[in-house]
């Protein structure tokens, strides 16, 4: 009987041609259970090019015309480009990321998630910020640096 990829230099993988899918099976089960999700897209954006210009005339304006021209640059911008727009939307993610986490039930102290709320909320209280000053991180400047470098000597805040 010829099992073919089944058997290794005459010694067999598995007693049966069909053992290779029976093992399998749980992980088929799980990739099928999956959502499917939307076909990511990545390469050129061809909908940017324009193309009323000559790539040997202009190959900025050939490459980026039909985003610039249909881009409005935010009024609180001085420059704006593509991966400008790809950072604003990252940040959006990231802070409703964090607020999901943040309005969710309750973290394990200590936690990872946990010391991303504290940070993020503490950072988000400027109120906070202003009362305290540097007074949390004095403590870590006492004297620490004093008279370690002539060239730079120790400043009191």
């Amino acid at each position: 009987m010829n099992l073919g990829p089944l058997a290794l230099r005459g010694r067999k993988l598995w007693k049966t041609p069909t053992a290779p899918l029976l093992a399998a099976a749980p992980f088929i089960a799980i990739l099928a259970a999956a959502p499917s999700q939307a076909r990511l897209e990545s390469g050129l954006d061809l909908s940017a090019f324009d193309r009323s210009v000559r790539p040997q005339d202009d190959l900025y304006r050939f490459v980026n015309g039909g985003w610039i021209d249909r881009t409005e640059l935010p009024a609180e911008r001085a420059f704006y480009a593509a991966y400008t727009e790809l950072a604003d939307k990252v940040d959006g993610d990231l802070r409703a990321i964090i607020e999901d986490l943040a309005s969710g039930p309750p973290r394990r102290q200590g936690s990872a998630a946990q010391q991303v709320v504290d940070m993020y909320t503490s950072m988000i209280d400027v109120t906070r910020s202003d009362e305290l000053g540097v007074s949390p991180i004095r403590q870590s400047w006492s004297g620490s640096t004093r008279g370690t470098h002539a060239k730079q000597p120790y400043v009191e805040w």
